[in-house]
């Protein structure tokens, strides 16, 4: 169930991304009767609203991979630009994590990341995790002892890995 209110979610915020934006304030509704094929699709989702975001040349998504909501933040990681974009609530751009390199607070390729305790944290292939301040800034580097496709944290002090093992393997 979780699962198919991710995908509606980023089906429409893929879908309306792309409109320019032109009120600060437009929320648009959807009737979902007339998207849903059968009455089991509405038990999970009663109301689509779309945000659309700000378009400039420092906002432009190349592909929408992970997008994560918290407090008046939207976040959204393009794994094809290795790029975190930063926008608030009403779809305005604030900022964007773009700092693709090889010298200090600079990873390879990012493969996902998670927002806490007003960080936003970074998950690199080769193993390393970046820490930035919500606007951006970098704060900090951990070498993990592990490469990982995947983190999320659970809790204050608890973060969640899925570990890429040397022959392949998930753990």
């Amino acid at each position: 169930m979780k699962n198919k209110l991710s995908q509606s979610l980023l089906l429409c915020v893929i879908f309306f991304s792309c409109v320019q934006k032109k009120d600060n304030n437009l929320i648009e509704h959807v009737n979902l009767d007339s998207l849903m094929s059968n009455k089991s699709d509405r038990s999970f989702i009663q109301q689509v609203q779309y945000l659309p975001l700000e378009t400039n040349e420092n906002s432009m998504i190349a592909r929408l991979d992970v997008m994560k909501k918290q407090g008046n933040k939207i976040f959204i990681l393009d794994k094809t630009l290795s790029t975190v974009f930063i926008f608030n609530d009403k779809g305005d751009f604030v900022s964007k994590i773009n700092k693709k390199g090889r010298g200090p607070g600079e990873y390879l390729y990012l493969k996902d990341f998670f927002v806490s305790n007003d960080k936003i944290h970074l998950l690199d292939c080769t193993g390393q995790f970046f820490i930035y301040d919500m606007n951006g800034h970098f704060i900090n580097e951990i070498k993990l002892p592990f490469q990982a496709n995947y983190c999320e944290n659970l809790t204050d002090s608890i973060i969640v890995f899925q570990e890429i093992n040397i022959n392949g393997k998930l753990e």
